[in-house]
């Protein structure tokens, strides 16, 4: 029993000395491997060489879209650019135009002298054709009106005798009134707006009036152009024949009929 005993402390002691040299064996090698740790020198992180291509990209991809919007503001810089300088330049052709159309002061002159368009393009002269015969009638009635009262009133004073001679002088009178009118197209309806048209705010009676001024203008010259013609033929001055007598107070009075007849007409007169 002793001797069991024995061996049972010392199979005990053993176990507890193989306990207490394999713990200090472990601890021995944590040491030694917690000083390698120590000792080793720290390397810099990997990077992964995906993830680096994948910072590379996005990199590339930011500067090609700042590159982008660099690019469209500078082309829209440009555009706007180009735009201004071709508007500039457009504007400065259209004056040049203008100023190339604009008549000059001798143009606009030679433009008011009677007949001057009938040596001119035709295409400018309205159509020589008699729209309103009644209109053209009262005319004829307004001027032979006029000569007889000036001649029986104003000139020869109540004398009967010269009533004739007046008459023929409101005829011929007349037929350059008739003349004149088909030139300047008198007797056409859009005489009416002075050939403005109604729509058009150039037309009225102020137009139909400066119409008439006009044609009855030509027509005084016509006149008068035919007594220089007869005074040379008869080698006599103008203005000694009786008719011939009649003509300053023609023309004075004589516009002033005509204009003012023709700006009442226009006003009288319905538009369709």
């Amino acid at each position: 029993i002793m001797r069991a005993k024995l061996n049972a402390a010392l199979l005990l002691g053993a176990g507890c000395a193989f306990e207490v040299l394999s713990t200090t064996a472990a601890f021995q090698s944590l040491a030694s491997s917690s000083s390698l740790v120590s000792k080793r020198p720290i390397s810099p992180p990997s990077i992964d060489p995906f993830a680096r291509n994948q910072h590379g990209g996005l990199s590339q991809r930011l500067s090609f879209l700042e590159s982008s919007i660099m690019k469209d503001e500078d082309r829209d810089e440009k555009t706007a650019t180009n735009a201004s300088s071709d508007r500039l330049e457009s504007n400065s052709q259209e004056e040049a135009t203008k100023e190339a159309e604009k008549p000059s002061a001798i143009d606009s002159f030679i433009d008011g002298l009677p007949f001057i368009y009938l040596f001119k393009a035709r295409e400018k002269l309205p159509p020589m054709h008699v729209d309103d015969t009644n209109l053209l009638l009262y005319d004829v009635f307004l001027i032979v009106n006029l000569t007889l009262s000036i001649s029986f009133w104003v000139t020869h004073r109540m004398e009967f005798g010269y009533l004739p001679f007046a008459f023929s002088e409101g005829c011929l009178l007349s037929i350059f009134w008739i003349v004149s009118g088909l030139y300047h197209g008198m007797f056409l309806y859009s005489a009416v707006d002075g050939h403005y048209g109604s729509a058009d705010e150039r037309g009225g009676p102020k137009a139909a009036a400066t119409l008439a001024l006009n044609t009855y203008v030509n027509a005084v010259n016509l006149r008068l152009l035919f007594a220089l013609l007869v005074a040379v033929f008869e080698h006599r001055p103008v203005g000694i024949s009786t008719g011939e007598q009649l003509l300053p107070l023609e023309i004075g009075f004589g516009l002033l009929l005509m204009s003012s007849w023709r700006a009442l007409h226009s006003v009288i007169t319905p538009r369709l």
